[in-house]
């Protein structure tokens, strides 16, 4: 219990946390994902098990729902290592813009899409995006 106070989520702390879970190192990370780096549930088809084909099914899935199109501007709030942003622009032909707190997620996802050409603008780290005024 008193860890737990120790680590509750003040500015400071805050950062100190993010670091702590999502700044351990992308060689870590990459070394249990597969290659689209996506750190979320796969939408696996029944008997599947290639981890890649569920995390493409899922984009898939999420692109269909949402109804985004060729053209359509995207902001992706919480786009760690850019899979999904490189999937939306690269299969469907949208504009989108990637928002992470994670200095490596950011890092690896700007490398990433830079590559790939796949994203405009570029992706954008948000610490602090709290502090600002006005909405999205």
């Amino acid at each position: 219990m008193f860890q737990h106070f120790l680590r509750r989520n003040t500015r400071v702390q805050a950062r100190r946390n993010i670091h702590a879970h999502y700044d351990l190192g992308n060689r870590f990370y990459s070394a249990w994902l597969d290659q689209t780096m996506t750190y979320s549930s796969a939408l696996f088809s029944p008997g599947e098990t290639d981890l890649a084909a569920a995390q493409t099914r899922k984009y898939r899935a999420l692109a269909e729902q949402t109804g985004i199109k060729p053209g359509d501007e995207v902001l992706e709030i919480g786009s760690g290592w850019g899979g999904f942003a490189e999937y939306a622009a690269r299969e469907i032909g949208c504009k989108v813009t990637g928002l992470t707190i994670s200095r490596e997620q950011f890092d690896f996802a700007r490398e990433r899409t830079h590559k790939a050409g796949a994203l405009r603008p570029p992706p954008l780290q948000a610490p602090g995006l709290s502090r600002r005024g006005g909405s999205l």
